[in-house]
């Protein structure tokens, strides 16, 4: 419910860009929180694309030409060439360019490496998120284009009361909120299995294919079950700002006075 008050609030920005007195740099940051949700259903009409192109002319939904009017293409033929390679790697830079930016500006300078744990555990970390980013992003794609079609026809979001901690939902909860990743999912391993599709769409399959399990699997408080190599750690978890410790041993404090205080029944 939160991402699709996000995703209303940035595609609300789009009516500000035309705004007389406002900085070039404020118009793309306003520009860009609109395209970081719009790119997800750019993204999903790409794989549509992808998986109807098939993995070779035999398996081709899309048509160019038909025998009753042979001499008109319905398509440009080059299309029926692209490289599923570049493809996947279009869709996925489009994911991780930043990622991969950040992390290598952050790699070049040994004092930013060391706020983080070391050059090594850096790029361990870095890696495991990686991996975690290409086996969410799928589900990340349908949840965001389920919030720019829910934005594009409603007016109002409904205000909810936010959780910010990680909590374990029942399995019919993930289920139903995961149903359409899990069809999708589904739909597209049976064309892999029936050769219909081609196979670079693997990992977006599993992905939406395991959206249940990897919802799930994302509740887990990693810091407490994974290695510390694993454990996904940021500047603030390795050391403690003062402001947040100073807050932590006052809410202590008033928690032990109101304990003491309370009047015995």
């Amino acid at each position: 419910m939160r991402d699709r008050r996000w995703c209303r609030g940035n595609l609300q920005h789009l009516r500000l860009l035309r705004t007389k007195g406002l900085h070039p740099v404020s118009r793309f940051h306003l520009f860009h929180g609109a395209v970081s949700y719009l790119l997800s259903p750019a993204w999903f009409l790409l794989l549509v694309i992808w998986a109807l192109l098939g993995k070779d002319a035999d398996t081709n939904v899309i048509r160019y030409f038909n025998e009753a009017n042979p001499f008109f293409p319905d398509w440009p033929p080059a299309m029926s060439h692209i490289d599923s390679a570049v493809f996947l790697i279009i869709m996925y830079a489009m994911l991780l360019t930043p990622k991969i930016a950040g992390a290598a500006i952050i790699s070049a300078t040994p004092a930013a490496s060391r706020i983080f744990g070391g050059h090594r555990a850096f790029l361990t970390a870095f890696g495991t998120e990686v991996l975690l980013s290409i086996a969410y992003a799928p589900i990340m794609m349908i949840q965001q284009t389920k919030a720019v079609i829910h934005a594009a026809f409603t007016r109002s979001e409904p205000w909810s009361p936010q959780r910010r901690d990680a909590q374990h939902y029942p399995l019919i909860t993930l289920i139903k909120f995961h149903w359409l990743e899990t069809v999708l999912g589904l739909m597209l391993t049976v064309g892999l299995v029936g050769g219909l599709i081609s196979l670079w769409l693997l990992p977006i399959a599993a992905g939406l294919l395991l959206a249940v399990p990897l919802s799930a699997l994302s509740a887990l408080n990693i810091a407490e079950c994974a290695p510390r190599s694993l454990a996904m750690n940021s500047p603030y978890t390795l050391r403690e700002p003062k402001i947040v410790m100073r807050a932590r041993l006052a809410r202590a404090q008033i928690k032990a006075q109101l304990t003491v205080n309370v009047p015995a029944e």
